[in-house]
């Protein structure tokens, strides 16, 4: 996770580290020549995201998921590509193909339940909140999200107040079944320890882009693509916080949040990406 806002600095930057150089190129070389193995398609796919080569990072991707369909590392490197490219859709069905693959893990059931909730889609994300509460059934926080969200989406209003007054006493219950008495179901709110992106764009909602980091391994994050502990960002000392996919044309303003604090940094179509350094 990130250190907080307070130790890190934010620059301005521009699109020149999105180009090839001597490592790529080598790497790239390398993948030809022993196109088999698996550590070559992953150094190739993460080399192409340091470096900003998105489009070609999801053509390599999609290749090593053909080679190897029951990978879960292939599909995970495909979603971060797909993300990268702008296919924001795409790289949710990932995910989701990451819970299908392995439906018996918790981490993988939360993860994709919080980056559907962050796109938006409350319907889909409900449907793996109740399975990670299935999972986990003693784990609080997740029943009350599996309760809340069937409440929401589900129409189980009635069926939820039955089930929750024998549950009073786990945490968190209580509060929602007031909510839900009073007709006011709160909807999902990320972990405060979590890092949050908010983007504000004027545009039309298809025209705006995604806010993603890319570090300099080339692993690539958001809120929508969160790491299996949440939105965490990859622990490296410098990240570009990028957007990607949309046409808006009028600049873009992107709020970050972690653990109370709150930085906001304004991107025009020109400027594409700034730079964030660990002091």
């Amino acid at each position: 996770m990130m250190s907080g806002f307070s130790s890190r600095t934010f620059s301005s930057g521009n699109d020149a580290w999105m180009v090839k150089d001597a490592a790529l190129e080598a790497i790239e070389r390398e993948a030809e020549k022993q196109s088999e193995k698996r550590s070559v398609h992953r150094a190739l796919i993460r080399a192409r995201l340091a470096h900003g080569q998105f489009a070609a990072a999801r053509e390599a991707a999609l290749l090593f998921v053909d080679l190897d369909p029951g990978s879960s590392e292939a599909r995970e490197l495909l979603a971060e590509a797909e993300l990268a490219s702008g296919h924001r859709e795409a790289a949710l069905l990932r995910l989701e193909e990451l819970s299908e693959l392995d439906p018996s893990s918790f981490a993988t059931q939360l993860r994709v339940a919080r980056a559907l909730e962050a796109a938006g889609d409350e319907a889909r994300a409900c449907s793996h909140w109740r399975s990670a509460n299935e999972l986990r059934p003693h784990d609080d926080a997740v029943l009350v999200q599996s309760l809340r969200c069937r409440t929401r989406v589900g129409g189980e209003r009635t069926q939820v107040l039955a089930e929750a007054e024998s549950l009073r006493a786990r945490s968190g219950v209580s509060k929602l079944v007031q909510a839900i008495e009073s007709w006011q179901p709160f909807g999902y709110e990320a972990p405060a320890e979590d890092l949050t992106l908010k983007l504000e764009c004027s545009a039309a909602k298809a025209q705006c882009p995604t806010a993603i980091f890319v570090d300099t391994l080339g692993r690539v994050v958001s809120d929508v693509l969160p790491t299996r502990d949440g939105l965490s960002s990859p622990n490296a000392r410098s990240l570009r916080l990028v957007l990607v996919g949309g046409r808006a044309e009028q600049p873009v303003t992107v709020t970050l949040s972690e653990r109370g604090q709150s930085r906001t940094v304004t991107l025009k179509r020109a400027e594409r990406s700034t730079a964030l350094q660990l002091d």
